[in-house]
């Protein structure tokens, strides 16, 4: 980034995580990173939740956490998920969502060996779905689900070759 300061990826920890739960802008992006919850998103409900994840990570820029992201449903030698991937409102359009993705797929490939990326995604979360699009992610499968608001709302699938969001993540 260009006003001298670097974009930082380390492991999270419980610390992080008051600040975690409030990159969603509002209610609605709250629920499209983290369905599993409640809303508002409580720190304990979070560090619960996140020992069951591989690799929680933050973005940290200027001494702030300003993205988060993690691994799940990893597949040695195949695949695994990123999820509750989150950036800060003030940070986006920057590339840190790219940078921290390439960084999962870098964590995703080194540490476990797989070949494929998945991520989630629901279908109200258009600059989400444009955000993976233009990434190489190819959709393959859709899973109906409800919304804090017992309305339905449908989660799309996606994957994409980890070697591909590595490089990109290096840019």
């Amino acid at each position: 980034m260009k006003d001298g300061h670097e974009l930082v990826f380390r492991p999270a920890g419980r610390r992080d995580f008051s600040e975690v739960r409030l990159l969603p802008e509002d209610r609605r992006e709250a629920f499209w990173v983290f369905p599993a919850h409640n809303y508002p998103i409580q720190v304990s409900e979070l560090a619960r939740n996140m020992k069951s994840r591989r690799d929680v990570t933050v973005a940290e820029y200027a001494g702030a956490v300003v993205g988060f992201a993690n691994l799940y449903h990893v597949a040695q030698g195949r695949s695994c998920f990123v999820g509750n991937l989150s950036v800060s409102s003030r940070l986006r359009r920057r590339g840190v969502a790219r940078r921290l993705l390439g960084a999962m797929a870098g964590k995703a490939r080194s540490g476990y060996g797989v070949q494929d990326i998945h991520v989630s995604c629901f279908s109200d979360n258009l600059k989400g779905l444009l955000f993976y699009q233009q990434l190489g992610f190819e959709p393959y499968g859709m899973q109906p689900q409800m919304d804090w608001d017992l309305e339905p709302a449908l989660l799309i699938h996606l994957r994409r070759g980890v070697r591909a969001l590595e490089l990109m993540g290096q840019i």
